[in-house]
């Protein structure tokens, strides 16, 4: 039986900035404006912006107030005082909301079929490249990887120095243990990006929401 984690899924392409004063009110306690109009780049503008309303949906789903929505020194946002566990990433204008009532990390990445044996050499352990370097589509297993490395630095709250010698293995599923607590893995492909999650839970799915503004 497998459990299902909540991905909000939406495309900076689908929301217009021409006039986002509209959504003030949604976003009140929120949002911070002035990190806002900080961004010079459009697309960087959109992901805050897709983010912070991704954030009011959960907070609007579950009717927690917006003041519990706090942010930790590293400006990480989390809800304080509830069983309710997110976790945001974006990549070239994608950007997804993975949500459960157990802690939970995400990541997307867009897939650039690139040299990345500086990466795998530094990253990745003995054991992941075998599993890269053995495999005809090396890209989709190289993206795989390495979402689901990052994934395990957002449901750990830390840096990727720490993980540099956690191996990721498939087993009956994407697995790792890391100061002997076992994390578990998801991936999907959308189109040309990789999409990973992490949970303290066994046999993962990722039921997706795409969502528009």
């Amino acid at each position: 039986m497998s459990n299902s984690i909540n991905v909000l899924f939406c495309n900076a392409n689908d929301i217009d900035l021409s006039n986002f004063k509209r959504f003030e009110k949604d976003l009140k306690n929120i949002i911070n404006w002035k990190q806002f109009k900080s961004y010079k780049n459009e697309i960087n503008q959109k992901e805050y912006l897709i983010s912070s309303l991704l954030i009011a949906n959960i907070l609007n789903k579950f009717k927690i107030p917006a003041n519990q929505l706090v942010r930790k020194q590293n400006k990480k946002p989390f809800i304080k005082n509830n069983k309710i566990y997110f976790s945001i990433s974006h990549s070239n204008g994608l950007v997804i909301l993975a949500y459960d009532n157990k802690p939970v990390g995400c990541d997307i990445e867009t897939i650039v079929e690139s040299d990345f044996n500086n990466i795998s050499k530094n990253i990745f352990s003995v054991e992941e490249n075998l599993l890269v370097n053995k495999q005809k589509k090396s890209f989709d297993v190289f993206y795989k990887i390495w979402c689901c490395k990052e994934s395990l630095i957002k449901i750990l709250d830390s840096g990727i120095s720490k993980i540099k010698k956690t191996s990721i293995q498939f087993k009956k599923e994407w697995e790792t243990s890391y100061l002997n607590n076992k994390y578990y893995f998801c991936t999907k492909k959308i189109k040309k990006n990789m999409l990973a999650v992490c949970s303290v839970k066994k046999n993962l799915d990722i039921k997706i929401s795409k969502i528009k503004f």
